[in-house]
């Protein structure tokens, strides 16, 4: 019984898609009779429900080109003639990621999630290579991955992004150099930054030594980084003090036997 009056509750659900549809098709219905009738009627005349022709022609326009962009599906492709005008980056502009794959779905901004442009789901970045890299005496193998876009929106959009020059770069030296640990440290903290005001940006910055401009989004990068450099500094020596505080406590256990 129960699940007899879930359905019920479900057909009864009210979809603003189906009242779109419907009234595309009634409009297209009373234009069709309005050609069959071959009568000379002045675009400005005035339709049923109160519209001219052209008011009708402009709603079901506006009804196949909002329905056409709702069902296009940007993770399996979509046809060249769907591709917004003037968006397309013929060179396209090559993203890399310290990581085998790395993978971008959204972004965070004044503390609102941001959807990626023109309703893709995600962003993959696929694995390139892995890079030897000399660490002092010691060889570590350092892998990325790299995403090119070719759209002028979506190159702008990730260029905004919070990770930008943090997680991601637009240089595959940089990307392969990455400290991982700084990475996750640079995250956290822009992730703080961004919900900051122009003014307390500068605050800090101040406190921090670094040069004020009217570029906010450098200032944020750099007092970040900044931040995370004295953050892994007292880290440091904090580690220091405590190998040191074990070390005399050894040392102490020791001359009492």
């Amino acid at each position: 019984m129960a699940l007899t009056e879930g359905t019920e509750q479900s057909s009864n659900q009210h979809n603003p898609q189906e009242d779109v549809l419907k009234l595309v098709a009634k409009l297209q219905k009373e234009l069709q009779e309005l050609k069959e009738s071959k009568s000379e009627q002045p675009s400005t005349s005035v339709m049923p429900m109160g519209l001219t022709t052209e008011q009708f022609k402009s709603i079901i326009e506006a009804a196949k080109s909002n329905g056409t962009a709702k069902d296009l599906d940007y993770e399996d492709g979509i046809y060249e003639e769907q591709i917004p005008a003037d968006d397309f980056h013929e060179e396209g502009v090559r993203f890399c990621a310290p990581f085998i794959g790395y993978c971008i779905a959204d972004d965070v901004r004044r503390g609102q999630r941001i959807k990626l442009p023109f309703g893709k789901k995600t962003i993959f970045f696929d694995y390139a290579a892995t890079r030897k890299v000399q660490q002092g005496k010691y060889e570590a193998t350092a892998p990325f991955s790299v995403y090119r876009s070719h759209s002028k929106k979506e190159i702008e959009w990730l260029r905004a992004h919070t990770y930008y020059n943090v997680a991601f770069y637009e240089s595959s030296n940089v990307a392969v150099h990455a400290d991982l640990l700084k990475i996750q440290k640079l995250g956290r903290v822009m992730t703080l930054l961004k919900n900051l005001d122009f003014h307390d940006i500068i605050k800090r910055c101040r406190e921090y030594g670094v040069q004020v401009s009217e570029d906010a989004p450098t200032m944020r990068m750099l007092l970040a980084q900044k931040m995370v450099d004295k953050e892994m500094e007292l880290e440091g020596v904090t580690a220091k003090q405590k190998l040191e505080s074990i070390s005399k406590e050894a040392m102490i256990l020791n001359q009492s036997k």
